[in-house]
């Protein structure tokens, strides 16, 4: 019986974590944050797809809105541990090709919240 008990237990537990990872499947938009030469702050427009969750891996679109040379769109895939939703691009983008996309999220309901990029940009999504 109390190896039943255990089964039942742990499967409702591995149940939850799939049902959160896939609950992060969706739509997200917001912005980063952008530090001029002048040190003003500039919130730029970024938009997030999460296409699929299986097992901590992550893969979706990202869809940098700025107007500089690294605007444009990045397929992405990376790992989901726990809360902390990490990202980068599967292939540089932007204008001229060179540029990368990486993201470090917390989840938080159907917000992510986290930075972008070497500069740790704020970011702030939501579904």
């Amino acid at each position: 019986m109390s190896k039943i008990v255990f089964f039942a237990c742990l499967m409702l537990l591995l149940s939850g974590d799939v049902v959160a990872q896939q609950s992060l499947v969706g739509k997200y938009a917001g912005s980063f944050d952008v530090h001029t030469a002048r040190g003003r702050v500039v919130p730029r427009g970024l938009s997030l797809e999460i296409l699929s969750v299986k097992d901590n891996t992550v893969t979706g679109t990202a869809v940098n809105e700025s107007t500089g040379n690294c605007a444009g769109e990045y397929s992405v895939a990376g790992t989901m541990t726990g809360n902390t939703l990490s990202l980068r691009e599967t292939k540089k983008g932007g204008v001229a090709g060179d540029c990368g996309l990486r993201l470090e999220l917390t989840v938080d309901g159907d917000k992510l919240v986290g930075t972008m990029g070497e500069k740790g940009n704020p970011v702030r999504l939501s579904k």
